[in-house]
This record gives structure tokens, C-alpha cells and sequence, in this order.
């Protein structure tokens, strides 16, 4: 996990927040011992077919298939979780990490606004 850096930066005044960035995708804040190997492995793929351009030869519809399969395989059998696997690209492809459903209003975080409204803590004001 050479590629994998966390670093704590300034997000308001007097405020830290830890940022874990992987190979230059910013994942949030999340912990380092919460990256296991299977979601690297698929968090590196995924971008890698994205970059060649095989989502767009795939079309909508195989690439949604490829990516419910990818999270489901991987969740039951590597014990990954389908927000890590798709942080960062699930509003690209449009498909939100909670129903794996492809959808229109898929924001950054990788959340259709029907699951975030559903599932999401409030946020405060």
C-alpha cells in the first residue's frame, strides 16, 4: 500500500480533518486500516477500465451489470464495501453505491438522492 497517503489537512479555521489520498484520488477520510487489499485491487480496475474507455464501449447497461456484479461478488466473498469500491466514480457511471442502481442524480460522494435522503445523516446547518 505504498500509494496509499494520509495526511491531515486544514479544512476551517482551527479545524483538522485526516484526508487519505490513493494514487491521487482523494478517498476521504477514511482510515488506513479500513483499505483491505480487495478494495484496491477493485478501486484500481475500476479506474483503469475507465480510463481506457471501456465503459463507454460496454454502453450503460453492461457497465451497470459489470459493476453490480464487482460489488456483490466482492462484498460476499473479500468482505469489500460498494462505497469504497466506487468512491469518486459512481457519479461518472451514474451508479449510486447503495441500490447499485444505475441513476441521474448521483452526486460526488456516490449517492442517488433518493438513498441519500433515505440513508444519509442529516446534515447540519
Amino acid at each position: 500500500m505504498q500509494n496509499l497517503k494520509c495526511r491531515c489537512i486544514i479544512k476551517s479555521i482551527g479545524k483538522l480533518q485526516k484526508e487519505c489520498v490513493y494514487r491521487n484520488v482523494k478517498i476521504g477520510a477514511k482510515l488506513p486500516w479500513l483499505l483491505d487489499q480487495g478494495f484496491l485491487v477493485c478501486f484500481d480496475v475500476l479506474r483503469k477500465l475507465d480510463e481506457l474507455g471501456v465503459f463507454r464501449l460496454l454502453g450503460e447497461d453492461k457497465t451497470l451489470e459489470f459493476v453490480q456484479w464487482l460489488c456483490e461478488y466482492t462484498e460476499e466473498e473479500y468482505d469489500t464495501n460498494p462505497g469504497e469500491i466506487l468512491y469518486g466514480l459512481g457519479a461518472k457511471l451514474k451508479i449510486c453505491y447503495m441500490c447499485l442502481q444505475r441513476k441521474d442524480n448521483v452526486d460526488q460522494d456516490s449517492m442517488c438522492k433518493e438513498c441519500s435522503d433515505k440513508y444519509a445523516p442529516p446534515r447540519r446547518k
